[in-house]
Formats: C-alpha cells, structure tokens, sequence
C-alpha cells in the first residue's frame, strides 16, 4: 500500500461513550467482575447477618468490597465524560493519516507523529477501531470517519498488518 488513508472525526462525549464501552468489552476480566460483584455482596451479606465474631468481620469486608466496586463502575463512566469534557481538544475536528511507516493526527494545537513500533495493539469492533498506545490509552476512529468502505478495508488491513491486531464482538 503506498497511498495514505486520511481519516476525519470529531472528539466528543457521544463518540468516546461508543469506543469506551468497545474498550470494556476488549477486557473480558470486567465481565466476570459483572457475575462475581453479586456473588461476592451476597456472601458478605450472609456472613454478616448469620455468623458471629471473626466470620461477620469476612462478611463486612465482602460486603464493603462489593459496594465500593458497585460504585466505581458507576462512577466510572461519569468521570470519563467529564474528562473529555474538559478536554481542549472536546469538539474538535481530528485528523488521521495512516502510511506504511506510521500514522499522523492532527486538532488545533496538536500535531503528532506516530510510527507503527509505537503502538502497543490495535482492536476492530463491528463499529470501528481501536488503537492502543498503551495498555488502556487509545485513539477510536469509527467506521463512520472513513470516506468509504474500500478505505476502512485498506486501513483494517494496514492495521493487521502493523500490530498486534485483533477482533472484539
């Protein structure tokens, strides 16, 4: 592929909630957190109400670690609207452009340069893409950014191509 693949899209609340939510199911720990918080509460609950000395303090823990694990998933999401929120870059016009050696972006007062071996992986949902520069940081480019669909292919291959590469959903 010599031709570069230039992507547009915007930075905002509705588009991260999208990539956010593709970013949680990539983790397939946080679904077994899903099963095991319910679990957990109602040990704790039992052992807190039905037992006596060193078994009712297990029960409390339990029970207090399942609250506060319950409040961080709900808290979670809030926080990741309001930093993007406050983000400079909230609104914005984003430019992406993917070549052989790396990738390029572009917003008002950001300019970088990326190059393939900077990536840490990439993901591919049904929605779009992925690409990790670190374990839990990542730039999403929709499928609806692309001017085509024979662009979104060349850059879903160009992808596979440079890193370590996989499907979600």
């Amino acid at each position: 592929m010599n031709e570069e693949i230039t992507v547009q899209t915007v930075f905002d609340v509705p588009s991260m909630r999208v990539a956010y939510r593709w970013h949680k199911c990539a983790h397939g720990w946080q679904k077994a957190t899903k099963w095991m918080l319910p679990l957990v509460a109602v040990v704790g609950l039992y052992q807190l109400v039905y037992s006596a000395g060193v078994d009712r303090t297990v029960g409390g823990i339990l029970l207090g670690i399942a609250v506060f694990a319950v409040l961080v998933l709900v808290l979670e999401r809030r926080i990741m609207e309001k930093s993007i929120r406050s983000s400079p870059a909230c609104g914005e016009k984003i430019k992406f452009v993917f070549g052989e050696e790396g990738f390029s972006l572009k917003a008002p007062g950001l300019e970088s340069a990326l190059s393939w071996n900077q990536v840490f992986e990439s993901k591919t949902t049904p929605e779009g893409a992925l690409i990790y520069l670190q374990r839990l940081m990542f730039h999403w480019l929709p499928k609806t950014a692309f001017t085509s669909e024979a662009d979104y292919n060349r850059f879903l291959d160009l992808l596979a191509a440079k890193t370590k590469h996989s499907k979600v959903g």
